[in-house]
């Protein structure tokens, strides 16, 4: 009787115990969501959430606001009133080239509750147009109920199950499987996880990223340790309905994936994106989501991506102009266009002439009326010459000074790999974007420096899908990764070898030859 009752006792401990230890990480993780609010407020120099959501985050509408706001509104009450027509209004005036961009921004219109037509229209023009990525997004939008016109959730499915690499992750070019791919790709199944062929997918990606996290609980990507990775595991797995605190396979050396994340934690609430940096926009803001996302696991809401306020059947039927986004605008040549100060000169000669035939009809067309209009003319010319007036393109054609150069380096541009392929007759007749260029560099100048300024220089459109700290470039020269097959895009090499990380990360030396190259297999 008394190892009965001792047994019971035990037994209640434990069950006592388990509640406790669930609820004090739940608290720690409410805890992190606060101080990054706390950071938010700071920064914007706010004094409530509703004041940063309808100021500072709906003037960053489609620029940095996305994440936050798709968090915000699965973890809070708030109403986005002032988000939605400055997003709207930053889609009417942008060219938006890029399919993933399309659909995060429709993400965000279906996670606050629109019902504006342009989730529609990049459902039905945007899946599979720029590899996995737009196969991911766009099944999260038909997860939410949407209907694609093009595309249905079962042929998504199907075509992302075949993706999936013999490692048991999912690549974003090629054969090398990607944490964040992996991840991204697990969030988009999660609501078919009870599927036999599914499920056998995501046990082999649960594996495959049990044995990616490193000895210290975090993910690498791109050659480094960051929070981002991490972030996008934690969002999958809650997701999929499992406690990243209390699953053995995401336990390294006693260390959770949390606590990988808290190392990357600064002292303003924000989060780095390297140990050792600076506050990092992106990195904060996947940070938030996967806070977002464990608390509704937490609560029992659902996955980050099922959104509580989606209203597929109330779509407007008036379609937001999208010719804009659909069709981004050839290159601009050098010297294609007038200069500006010319432009405006011959807009003083027009407006003096009409004054001139004025006055003449008006019968008021004495020669000292006709002296003063011909001077006040030729005084607005001499000073239109003499101002420093330049157009956008006029900027991005000159060069960056450096005023401590330690070395120069040359880099070149080529996408001869796809020349004679459909949708390539735009393309110089060589392939040749950016023929070899020497550029000075200054200390710590790195692959992505010397890339944007050799854009700004030459004006070669650039479409970066990444951020600075990570940046990863879908398009140059209007020529997009995954336009051309799964395993097509851009690459690059120094001194003919192919860095295993981020071209942000690699700094150049005194010599050093750039080549950045379109593929259509990417190099593992």
């Amino acid at each position: 009787m008394k190892t009965l009752r001792a047994c019971s006792l035990l037994l209640l401990c434990l069950l006592l115990l388990c509640p406790l230890k669930a609820s004090a990480a739940e608290q720690e993780i409410v805890s992190g969501w606060e101080e990054i609010l706390a950071y938010r407020l700071s920064e914007a120099e706010v004094p409530s959430l509703s004041a940063w959501i309808n100021g500072p985050l709906a003037s960053a509408a489609g620029i940095t606001a996305e994440w936050n706001v798709l968090a915000l509104s699965q973890n809070s009450d708030q109403t986005f009133a002032s988000y939605e027509p400055a997003l709207l209004a930053y889609l009417e005036a942008n060219s938006v080239p890029s399919a993933t961009t399309r659909q995060k921004y429709a993400l965000c219109l279906v996670a606050i509750g629109s019902t504006n037509r342009y989730i529609q229209t990049v459902l039905d023009s945007t899946i599979g147009e720029q590899g996995i990525t737009s196969l991911i997004f766009g099944l999260h939008l038909l997860n939410n109920g949407y209907v694609s016109a093009t595309h249905s959730a079962e042929k998504i499915r199907d075509t992302l199950l075949s993706l999936q690499t013999e490692s048991g992750g999912w690549a974003l070019n090629g054969k090398t499987a990607d944490i964040d791919i992996t991840a991204m790709t697990l969030q988009a199944l999660a609501p078919y996880a009870e599927e036999a062929d599914v499920s056998a997918a995501i046990s082999r990606a649960l594996a495959f990223l049990s044995s990616s996290q490193t000895e210290s609980g975090d993910y690498i990507s791109y050659g480094e340790k960051n929070p981002e990775s991490t972030a996008q595991v934690i969002v999958a797995l809650s997701a999929l309905g499992i406690d990243c605190e209390a699953d053995a396979r995401f336990i390294k050396n006693g260390t959770t994936l949390w606590d990988a994340v808290a190392r990357f934690r600064l002292s303003d609430g924000s989060y780095c994106h390297r140990i050792g940096d600076q506050s990092n926009e992106n990195a904060t803001a996947q940070v938030f989501c996967a806070m977002a996302a464990y608390l509704r696991l937490m609560r029992g809401d659902g996955s980050l991506f099922l959104f509580d306020r989606a209203n597929p059947a109330e779509l407007d039927p008036a379609p937001l102009t999208t010719e804009k986004e659909s069709e981004g605008e050839p290159p601009a040549e050098i010297g294609s266009k007038p200069s500006l100060k010319l432009v405006f000169c011959f807009i003083l000669v027009g407006l003096a002439l009409f004054v001139c035939l004025l006055l003449l009809l008006l019968r008021k067309h004495h020669r000292k009326n006709i002296f003063t209009v011909l001077l006040l003319t030729v005084i607005a010319v001499a000073i239109l010459l003499f101002s420093d007036i330049q157009r956008p393109e006029d900027y991005y054609g000159t060069s960056i000074p450096k005023e401590n150069p330690i070395g120069s380096v040359t880099i070149s541009i080529r996408c001869d790999a796809i020349l004679g392929l459909a949708g390539t007759s735009h393309l110089p007749e060589d392939g040749i974007l950016l023929p070899e260029a020497e550029f000075l560099i200054e200390e710590g100048d790195s692959v992505y420096d010397i890339l944007i300024e050799a854009a700004k220089q030459y004006r070669i459109p650039l479409d970066n899908s990444g951020t600075e700290a990570a940046p990863y470039f879908v398009g140059i020269g209007q020529v997009y990764a995954n336009a051309f097959g799964q395993s097509s895009g851009w690459q690059y090499r120094v001194n003919g070898q192919s860095p295993a990380m981020g071209c942000a990360s690699f700094e150049l030396s005194d010599g050093d030859t750039i080549v950045w190259f379109y593929t259509l297999s990417f190099e593992a």
